[in-house]
């Protein structure tokens, strides 16, 4: 036994110096162990002699900026890094799991979907006034090329709108969006539940949500946007779900579906989770619409969306019903119900996007605009909208 110990331990001065060390690391051992359930401390000391590795269980590492009370880290199946909201996972079917066809998230206790729109320059969508005011930046698509629309921008970076009237955002239209007209504020509820009364709190309002979403849309070099037309416009919470039929009104007096009741029902998507949702905005329609011409299966639908909407027919159909009106996996962008958003322009007008049933698929594709009275018209067709989320 001599022997046997004096060989394992030839590199120290006896048997009983090699086996006093490996007693010494027993008891520290048990002492550790010991300690670590009656104080619930947790050993970091390293024994050099006979090193324990736990095992690890760390998360991804988040981009710097990220937060990680909002989002994690999720790799597409084209290996970009994306952002996915909590309480949303990745869609794991086939063909909805890249960026370049349109990778799609679901909500885990609701069938809300978005899909993801990557923004590689993100001051393509905003400037700023000399005022150091937050505008979007919009532009029009023809085929000839994608131009600004109504704003220029000097070589200091400070933006302007060529004309105050024209298209724009954020901002109120006068004509409605007062305590006089009989379309006067309706419905519209600040931050903090409380109802807004008067053109200057409601112009205050947009200005705030505008920046948060450009701080959003800046931190994430992109956004989601709703993969249906909003839906369960007339129900307590509007959704983003494919099949659903409440989608869009035609009665100026509908308090649920004029812009007022969609701009604030919209809202209600991202309640009771950690991010919000808002109608769309203008610029953001045109950064789906710039992402789309990048991609040249399908860049000419920009302008001509022929065969990629429900055009020209006598009413809409349930939002996401005909795979054939899908262009990167969004559905109904083109034709069904026109979307309103938030861009204005005139004194009483909110632009709507993506044509109706009413138009044609040339004269009315994806990106072109239409303004549009606040409360519906029915000349226009059926009036819904579109929703995004802001992390």
């Amino acid at each position: 036994m001599l022997k046997t110990a004096s060989k394992e331990a030839e590199n120290y001065a006896s048997a009983q110096e090699y086996e006093q060390k490996i007693m010494d690391n027993i008891d520290k051992h048990a002492q550790n162990v010991v300690r670590n359930i009656t104080e619930g401390a947790q050993d970091n000391e390293t024994n050099q002699e006979n090193p324990v590795t736990p095992p690890t269980t760390e998360e991804p590492q988040l981009p710097e900026g990220w937060d990680e009370s909002k989002v994690y880290l999720a790799k597409s199946e084209d290996g970009i890094d994306i952002p996915v909201p909590i309480g949303f996972s990745v869609s794991q079917i086939a063909g909805e799991k890249s960026v370049q066809n349109g990778l799609v998230i679901k909500q885990t206790e609701t069938n809300n979907e978005f899909v993801w729109i990557p923004v590689e320059n993100t001051s393509e969508m905003f400037g700023v006034d000399k005022n150091g005011n937050n505008l979007g930046k919009l532009y029009e698509f023809t085929s000839s090329g994608v131009k600004p629309l109504n704003w220029t921008e000097n070589e200091e970076g400070i933006m302007s709108w060529t004309s105050s009237t024209g298209n724009r955002e954020p901002d109120i239209v006068t004509y409605y969006d007062n305590t006089t007209s009989y379309y006067q504020i309706a419905g519209i509820k600040d931050k903090n539940g409380n109802q807004i009364t008067t053109s200057a709190e409601l112009k205050k309002q947009l200005q705030e949500e505008f920046k948060t979403m450009k701080e959003s849309v800046e931190k994430y070099n992109g956004f989601y946007v709703g993969r249906y037309e909003t839906g369960n416009l007339h129900e307590m919470n509007a959704v983003v779900a494919k099949g659903n039929a409440d989608i869009s009104g035609v009665n100026r007096s509908d308090s649920a579906t004029n812009w007022y009741g969609q701009y604030q029902k919209n809202k209600t998507i991202a309640e009771g989770i950690n991010v919000k949702s808002s109608m769309i905005w203008g610029c953001q329609w045109d950064a789906i619409m710039k992402w789309f011409l990048k991609d040249d299966r399908i860049k000419k639908y920009v302008i001509d969306s022929s065969g990629k909407g429900n055009y020209n027919s006598s009413g809409p159909i349930p939002t996401g019903s005909n795979d054939g009106y899908s262009v990167k996996n969004i559905y109904d962008m083109g034709g069904n119900a026109y979307d309103w958003t938030i861009e204005a322009c005139g004194d009483g007008y909110r632009v709507t996007r993506g044509g109706a049933i009413t138009r044609m698929s040339k004269e009315f594709p994806i990106s072109k605009r239409d303004n549009t009275e606040r409360s519906t018209d029915v000349y226009s067709g059926y009036l819904g909208s579109r929703a995004v989320l802001v992390m």
